[in-house]
Parts: C-alpha cells; structure tokens; sequence
C-alpha cells in the first residue's frame, strides 16, 4: 500500500517533469522581463530586418516589435517606424482616456478614486497633444521637439501615476505601457538622420 508521503513525492515529479517539459518547448522569460526590465536580445523580425535593427535599439523590443509589426507594410525605415510607434501611443492614449473617463462616470466610484481618473483623464489628454506635436515635428524631422514633446508625454504618464500611488487601478496599466511606449519612441528618435 502506498503511503501519503510517496503519493506526494510521485505527485511532486510528475509536476516536475511537466514544468521542465514546458520549459523546453517555450521561451520562459527570465524573472527580470516578469518584472518589466528591458532586454537586450538579438531579434530578427522575419522578412524584415530594418524593423528588427531599429527596435533593437529600444528598451523594450517585444513591444515594439509586437506593436509595430503589424502596421508596417511596403516601406522599412526609421522614420516610417518612428511614424507607426507614435500612432500606436496615440491609441493607447485615447484608450487611456475613455477608461479614465469611464471610471470617473461610474456611479460606485469612490469620490477620491473619480477625481484621480478625472485627472488622470487630463494628463491622458495632455499625452493626446504631445504625441500629436510630435508626429507633427517628425513630418518636418525636427528632432528637438519631437524630444521635447515625448519627453512631454512621459511626464503627463507619471503625473497619473503620482496620483494613483497606493491604489489600485487599471490606470496604472496604461501608465506603463505609455512610458514603454514612449521610451521607445525616444530611442527610435535618436535614429532619425537630420
């Protein structure tokens, strides 16, 4: 008769094996990318090797390439890429802002959490106008104010995260993806050739 502690070892490998045998078939991510820190890995997106080598020099190259890759069609270049990033945090922004509003309109809302996302609702904004600045600036290939406004952008972000220290909210999602997406836009800004 099999006793508790060999039906709990038996059931312990056979977790075991499983875990391992997932593992191998998937890329796990390291704890670090869990936790939202940047890599820096070789990617090489298939067909197209310029976005590749341009969201290589980002921070965050999963998101750019998972986020810009499906906009890019015909012509690669930095500028065409700098183009689709600043359009893809332009829909996160207009996301950002029906979900802030949404929130702030929610009767059961608590009265401090309406008027966090009702700020958070005019940093969003504020984000709208910078982003849209910047888009402007880089049909002109202005690299200072494309800078300036989506340093801008970043800085509308952390206002709403500021607000938002201590509680919890699908804001703060928004928060991050916004930076990231941000970050990358800078990155992908120092490439544009004057």
């Amino acid at each position: 008769m099999e006793t508790p502690r060999y039906q709990t070892l038996v059931f312990f490998s056979f977790c075991s094996l499983l875990i391992n045998a997932f593992a191998s078939l998937h890329e796990v991510a390291p704890v670090s990318e869990k936790l939202g820190v940047a890599r820096h890995q070789q990617w090489r997106v298939e067909g197209n090797p310029v976005l590749s080598q341009i969201c290589k020099s980002t921070d965050y190259v999963d998101l750019c390439i998972s986020s810009i890759k499906p906009l890019i069609h015909g012509k690669t270049d930095t500028v065409s890429v700098l183009e689709q990033a600043i359009k893809v945090a332009i829909n996160n922004a207009k996301t950002a802002v029906a979900v802030a509003t949404k929130i702030s309109t929610i009767p059961n809302t608590p009265p401090d959490m309406k008027s966090i996302a009702s700020d958070c609702k005019d940093s969003y904004e504020d984000a709208l106008d910078n982003y849209q600045k910047a888009l402007e600036a880089l049909g002109i290939k202005d690299v200072g104010t494309m800078n300036s406004m989506l340093s801008a952008a970043i800085t509308d972000s952390s206002d709403c995260d500021d607000r938002l220290s201590g509680n919890k909210s699908p804001l703060l999602d928004f928060d991050s993806k916004m930076k990231q997406m941000t970050s990358n836009c800078l990155a992908i800004v120092s490439l544009v050739k004057m």
